[in-house]
């Protein structure tokens, strides 16, 4: 009400018709809003009590309260903006500069060439087609299958009186589980929903972390709703991501390690299958969602992916790459491939982004496995990668513990496929050069002839730089930490700090070590290849023998880093996976032992193929193909080990041998810190005349191409090969150079990349 002042009288009100006409009136009463939203608040404008608010509506912008950080003028406001504009500027001028090396990386040979594997890889014969066949499947030239029918025709041919032979089939391959055991689990009981409540929380502590696309909040209501279900005392009522997630639990609890402090009593009874426990929870989840296929769901594509890792741990790998391609159709099926709808919610959107991240991480291991393209195309647009934010986690994942100064373990499965990214790029660019120069011929031309081998050298020396750039951009939070200063990613065989410490979570622990042994062991399937069992070649080969040599140290450190796992720490117990790769690299060692069997490196080779033995020994209690694998494995290392002593038991070089293709006395320096190939001839007379012996780059050194003579002017320099001879003393009596030690060798992270020491 309005109202005059009269110094005499006081107040006066002021009077108004109304047009009721009782002469006085009261003022209207406006409206109250108890909260303004972020925007009117910032604006300092009047908002209403709907939301959107009519200012937002007809500003087109979002209307929230979020009840966070809130700026308390427009001035601060316009500080944050050109703070993130900066930083913006600053993410775009890093991009272009990671985009121009990487264009610079590329090889000459083909500068954009980025086409698919399948255009470029798969659909010519002489990478997959001429591979090897075990038990009617086709394995790759990349595949250890390949690998060991090339070393076994090498040693029948070489080592005729030595009758050494090598079963491919037992091996290569996964778990041979006869059909009678597969039955026997298929009518195994289930379980009380008290012992299942109890094996889920093993998925939690160690597959959640590799493919985490499940609510755990989630996850829990639906177990025990279906337990609330069930009539007491009652096996718990059937759900295929249940079962599943039961299925992979149940095997990894009864997948245990022997240890040699806890010997097991041979009761005579029949030797189980431990990898196949839970078999009947699986087989329950596929016919559960076969009944679905015409309906479809993200959660089938969950189930799969479960599946996929269930049966790689079982070691049944073709059925892993059948139930693979069931999981890509699907998700292609469901779009999941494509970039989330809008209206899903932040955490819906994260969860499909996961989900075909996982198949794509799934697809990429198996194709590596069996040296076959990918059936994902490599250029097939996709959904960006997703996010490692704290929310996510949380959201995810409620129970596990935070720390706001570390990365997430999110992390751990988007550091995976970046590093698989970065290895399915070298190995298409490498097999796209090694299709146009091998054509149609078979993997003999690739061995025999040198320059062949040189250019694909040089191409993969190229494309590695991109998993150089990968281990440098690691966050620290995911490093497996080193004793002595030591520094991760590297194969300079530095001891592990593995003791316990409360602040790092054994399942942690876990990851770091998968990590950093997929990174060894994919370096040493892309280097594998150069160690080809060939005759000595016309041309020189330094670099495709320095990538032979990478191959031996990524196994090498490979080899130590499981036997730290297995014997200083619980971490690596119950996965298949390791045991795969641990035969991966005693069998690659073993080939470079037979094709190399004198080099700076022999110290360290036996060392790591007994090592590699103990290793695979831990397995014999636990998987069935343990044992023959470990029985071949001692009979080839006998052999190699009468090779190797074989040479050191002659006195002095043969006149009749092919003059040396080193410009410098052998184990002396150029003058660019660089040795020169070296030739280590042998007589007719000896087992393994067919095998070459040319010694290797050290670890970490490339060739200086300008430095090398060219092949006219190489000349024959006996005193130099006396000088080498005299300076490999007898092995028993211990060897001049031990790589084992790293006292004489540098690790480096590819094998040929200097700069890579300057991380």
């Amino acid at each position: 009400m309005f109202a005059t002042l009269d110094l005499k009288q006081g107040i006066v009100p002021r009077t108004t018709n109304r047009d009721d006409g009782s002469g006085t009136t009261s003022r209207r009463r406006r409206s109250v809003v108890r909260r303004a939203c972020d925007w009117c608040k910032l604006m300092r404008i009047k908002c209403d009590s709907h939301r959107p608010c009519s200012n937002c509506q007809q500003a087109g912008r979002e209307c929230g309260m979020t009840g966070g950080k809130q700026f308390r003028s427009i001035t601060e406001a316009v500080k944050e903006i050109d703070t993130l504009r900066a930083q913006v500027r600053e993410f775009e001028s890093t991009k272009k500069q990671l985009e121009d090396s990487k264009s610079e990386s590329q090889s000459p040979a083909s500068p954009s060439r980025r086409a698919s594997l399948f255009d470029s890889y798969g659909s010519r014969p002489s990478a997959s087609r001429n591979g090897v066949r075990v038990n009617s499947v086709l394995y790759g030239v990349a595949s250890l299958p390949f690998f060991l029918k090339r070393m076994r025709d090498s040693v029948l041919k070489t080592r005729q009186r030595s009758q050494v032979d090598i079963e491919i089939s037992t091996c290569a391959s996964g778990a041979r589980s006869p059909p009678e055991v597969i039955q026997a689990y298929l009518h195994k009981n289930y379980l009380p929903p008290a012992q299942e409540i109890h094996f889920l929380d093993l998925f939690w502590q160690s597959h959640y972390f590799s493919y985490p696309v499940l609510n755990e909040a989630h996850f829990r209501k639906e177990f025990k709703s279906l337990v609330d279900e069930s009539n007491p005392g009652a096996p718990r009522k059937a759900s295929p991501l249940v079962d599943i997630v039961l299925a992979l639990c149940i095997q990894l609890g009864n997948f245990r390690l022997r240890q040699t402090s806890d010997p097991q009593a041979d009761n005579g009874s029949l030797p189980e299958f431990p990898p196949l426990a839970g078999f009947q929870y699986y087989q329950r989840c596929q016919d559960a969602i076969d009944q679905t296929i015409d309906s479809p769901s993200i959660t089938t594509v969950h189930c799969y992916i479960f599946s996929i890792v269930y049966l790689c741990e079982a070691g049944l790998l073709n059925r892993a790459q059948v139930v693979t391609g069931k999981a890509i159709m699907t998700s292609m099926m469901l779009g999941l491939h494509n970039e989330p709808p809008s209206t899903d919610s932040e955490p819906q959107q994260e969860v499909a982004r996961r989900t075909w991240w996982s198949v794509y991480i799934l697809d990429a291991k198996l194709s590596m496995e069996v040296g076959q393209p990918p059936m994902i195309d490599h250029s097939l647009p996709t959904c960006r990668l997703p996010s490692d934010s704290p929310e996510t986690a949380r959201w995810l994942a409620p129970h596990y513990p935070y720390d706001e100064n570390c990365p997430t373990w999110l992390g751990f499965q988007t550091q995976t496929l970046r590093l698989l990214y970065a290895v399915r790029t070298a190995r298409c660019e490498f097999y796209t050069k090694y299709d146009i120069l091998v054509g149609d011929n078979s993997y003999d031309d690739f061995a025999r002839n040198g320059n062949i081998r040189e250019e694909c050298a040089r191409v993969l020396a190229d494309q590695m730089k991109s998993l150089d750039v990968w281990t440098q951009q690691v966050p620290q939070g995911y490093y497996v930490l080193r004793k002595d200063a030591g520094r991760p990613f590297l194969t300079d065989r530095a001891p592990l700090d593995l003791s316990q410490n409360r602040d790092v979570l054994i399942h942690c622990q876990r990851q770091r070590l998968l990590l950093e042994l997929q990174y060894h062991y994919y370096c040493m399937s892309l280097y594998r290849p150069f160690i080809c069992f060939a005759s000595t070649c016309e041309a020189p080969t330094p670099l495709s023998d320095s990538k032979a040599v990478a191959s031996l140290n990524h196994a090498m450190a490979l080899t130590s880093m499981i036997h730290s796992g297995l014997t200083l720490s619980s971490a690596l117990f119950g996965l298949y996976d390791v045991f795969r790769w641990q035969k991966d690299a005693l069998f690659t060692t073993i080939g470079y032992a037979y094709t190399f069997p004198v080099s700076h490196s022999t110290a360290g080779v036996r060392k790591t193929i007994e090592m590699a033995i103990t290793n695979l020994a831990l397995y014999c209690d636990t998987l069935p193909e343990a044992g023959p694998v470990v029985a071949v494995a001692r009979t080839l290392a006998d052999d190699v080990e009468a090779v190797i002593s074989g040479f050191y038991s002659t006195s002095s070089w043969p006149s009749s041998v092919a003059p040396s293709r080193s410009r410098t006395p052998p184990n002396q320096r150029t003058t660019h810190g660089l040795p020169g190939p070296i030739d280590l001839p042998f007589t007719s007379g000896q087992d393994i005349s067919m095998i070459p012996t040319t010694s290797p780059l050290s670890n970490g050194e490339l060739l200086d191409f300008d430095f090398m003579l060219e092949p006219s002017h190489i000349h024959a320099n006996w005193e130099a090969m006396d000088e080498l001879w005299s300076s490999l003393v007898d092995p028993n009596g211990g060897p001049q150079v031990d790589p084992w030690s790293g006292t004489t060798m540098g690790g480096t992270t590819m094998g040929d990349l200097p700069m890579e020491r300057s991380r």
